[in-house]
């Protein structure tokens, strides 16, 4: 199994329509392993994908949106979008925001609008990549697809998606042993 380094890769737009996002993206056989990047206020507009998404915060503050629920969240909390879950991810105005994005590779890594119907085909991050640049739109700009009614978005019913898991990233080490785990419906996350 080989080693990745994220400050040794080159980064590229996950959703470059819908997202500011920007990192590496390691691509393995069943998930994506990718560290997003995001400036003071950026980030994406709401959206959805049928692939289950964790998230986990290592710089910075996300102004966090998962169905109904919006919270503000700093390193240490694990959050989970369940497949077709509505959510958005913004950097708070405090400062430039990474972290770690794990989603399952049943869809690509490229998202939909609220607005957009699930297509029969997922579009590759190659093409958004080429739509994007052909159509010259800025990061998270671009034109959003509005197929009315027909979005298979999820909003109520999705839980709790949000886990403390640590203070900080930084914090004293425990008295003792403790570990995380968390289940999703395709992946699993640990914690130790």
């Amino acid at each position: 199994m080989p080693f990745y380094r994220f400050d040794e890769m080159e980064g590229q737009y996950l959703t470059p329509r819908l997202s500011t996002a920007h990192g590496p993206i390691i691509e393995g056989r069943y998930i994506y392993f990718c560290l997003n990047c995001k400036n003071p206020g950026e980030g994406s507009v709401v959206h959805y994908h049928p692939n289950e998404l964790f998230i986990f915060p290592t710089l910075g503050k996300i102004n966090s949106l998962v169905g109904a629920d919006r919270r503000i969240v700093s390193p240490g909390t694990f959050i989970h979008v369940p497949p077709l879950g509505q959510h958005q991810m913004t950097a708070t105005e405090e400062g430039p925001l990474n972290y770690l994005y794990i989603k399952d590779k049943t869809w690509t890594v490229v998202g939909l609008s609220v607005e957009e119907a699930l297509p029969d085909r997922a579009t590759s991050l190659a093409e958004a990549t080429a739509e994007f640049k052909e159509a010259g739109w800025s990061a998270g700009r671009g034109e959003i697809k509005k197929d009315s009614g027909k979005a298979s978005v999820r909003i109520d019913g999705l839980g709790n998606c949000y886990y403390p898991i640590i203070d900080a990233l930084d914090a004293p080490p425990s008295s003792g042993n403790r570990s995380y785990s968390f289940e999703g419906e395709r992946m699993v996350f640990g914690f130790t």
